[in-house]
């Protein structure tokens, strides 16, 4: 990692090392939700976003725009308690797939 937060790591060259249990402490799958630029891997915000809210069986890389996208939504959007749980869970989710 630099100063400016996790190095990106692109998918064909993840290893079981760099991808966190799925039981494991938020701020470790924070920062590796962040090893993907997901508006970039997905080719916008929409497309990012679409991954991310479609339920569907997903690509790796697609399942980690969508872990990417909800780590950005839940820095940026005011959950209640009932829907930062359902957020948290969900990636926890995403990284078991992983």
């Amino acid at each position: 990692m630099n100063g400016q937060g996790p190095t990106e790591i692109p998918s064909e060259k993840l290893t079981l090392e760099i991808i966190p249990q799925p039981d494991a402490d938020q701020s470790e799958i924070d920062r590796f939700a962040l090893t993907l630029n997901g508006y970039e891997a997905a080719g916008s915000f929409a497309a990012c976003a679409e991954i991310a809210q479609v339920k569907r069986e997903k690509t790796l890389t697609e399942l980690r725009i969508a872990l990417f996208f909800r780590q950005r939504a839940r820095r940026f959007v005011d959950f209640d308690d009932v829907a930062l749980q359902t957020e948290l869970d969900e990636e926890h989710e995403l990284v078991r797939q992983i």
